[in-house]
């Protein structure tokens, strides 16, 4: 019989090609996550790109709107007076005045209402809560009928915070700080824990407390604490610098319903993020985004490799088997049904009972099955 052609035997397959370009394609997306995390490092680095801001004017608006009280009729329910009060950013400086989203220049604004009409006076906004993110400016709404001077306070967005001290605080630790007069917390922390150090306030038998001597007891409240605690003990004598103050006053007159009963314009300054450190931020974005593709593209070859590959299996087989049946059909054969009686033979003694390890339970209950269980039992063992 006449061979099979070289070509067929040893021939490359035509999933060969398909692999070749997986490999190629998976080695290119790997220097693309190298490249990408490099770019990413050097765009997060301060040390290479220093955080830079830049001074603007902002204007910010007041304002506030009243629903007078509805008294009770027939037809309708009584209905308490009701104010709307809302602050926003407007850009001075642009062409257009336009409305600023507020989470881009201040992380923290309370609005402090009249203590006698109300019970919860105090309102907070902070840029760390979760739906207070890009927010175009701050709305409270309460029941009321009575004129009455909100105070509003606006701490403005900068990084590291800094902070000015207390008296009390300054004459302990003020000469471990320099001679600026607003400080970050880590320089606090430092100056404290220089404090503690050269005095031997920390406690013997464990060194994460500290014992407070007399200055720091008029300072602390407290007689010893956690060193991890300093920080919370220390916030009421930290106040944020560039604190902006703010009165408007709540005039409730019977006006109209929703009427715009008065506003007021604040020009204040603030630091803006500079368009380096804006470009820097939608780089670093747009950088995440491609990896996130990338990540998935990958995992879509890998997914497709390993379906490439059983398939190239399944064809390796197929032609191992084909060629040995075109060479030798008779005897391909004849091998064939050789394994397979080997293979039933194997099933047929598998699957037969040894008489001797057959399970018998009826043995067990025979008569002499008790008595040699109670000897068993109750014999003592002997030295």
């Amino acid at each position: 019989m006449n061979e099979l052609p070289a070509d067929l035997l040893h021939g490359d397959w035509t999933c060969q090609r398909e692999i070749d370009l997986l490999k190629r394609t998976q080695a290119a997306h790997q220097q693309l996550t190298k490249r990408l995390q490099v770019m990413a490092r050097e765009l997060r680095g301060e040390r290479y790109y220093p955080l830079q801001t830049e001074t603007k004017q902002l204007r910010v608006r007041v304002y506030h709107t009243y629903v007078p009280p509805v008294e009770a009729s027939e037809d309708t329910q009584a209905a308490p007076g009701r104010w709307t009060l809302r602050i926003e950013g407007v850009d001075a400086s642009a062409e257009e005045p336009t409305i600023v989203k507020f989470s881009s220049y201040f992380r923290k604004t309370s609005i402090e209402l009249d203590p006698h009409l109300y019970s919860d006076h105090v309102v907070e906004w902070t840029s760390f809560q979760k739906a207070s993110h890009e927010v175009d400016g701050l709305e409270v709404s309460r029941t009321g009928s009575t004129a009455h001077t909100v105070k509003i306070k606006l701490l403005a967005a900068q990084t590291p915070e800094r902070f000015s001290i207390s008296p009390e605080l300054e004459a302990a630790i003020g000469q471990y700080l320099g001679p600026a007069k607003a400080y970050t917390k880590q320089d606090i922390v430092l100056a404290m824990w220089q404090y503690i150090k050269l005095r031997n306030l920390i406690k013997e038998d464990d060194c994460r407390v500290v014992v407070c001597d007399d200055r720091l007891v008029q300072v602390l409240n407290c007689v010893s604490l956690p060193f991890t605690s300093i920080v919370v003990a220390l916030k009421q004598h930290l106040t944020p610098i560039n604190a902006i103050d703010l009165e408007y006053t709540l005039s409730l007159s019977t006006a109209c319903e929703s009427e715009l009963l008065d506003e007021k314009f604040f020009d204040v300054s603030v630091a803006a993020t500079s368009d380096l450190d804006r470009t820097r931020t939608r780089a670093l974005k747009e950088c995440e985004e491609l990896q996130q593709d990338q990540k998935k593209e990958l995992a879509l070859l890998q997914a497709q490799e390993l379906d490439i590959l059983e398939r190239l299996q399944t064809y390796t087989r197929k032609k191992e088997w084909m060629t040995q049946f075109a060479q030798d059909p008779c005897g391909f054969m004849a091998d064939v049904k050789t394994s397979q009686l080997a293979d039933e033979q194997i099933l047929a003694a598998e699957t037969e009972l040894d008489e001797f390890n057959v399970p018998r339970p009826q043995q067990f209950t025979q008569p002499w099955v008790r008595e040699v269980v109670g000897e068993l039992l109750t014999t003592r063992p002997t030295n």
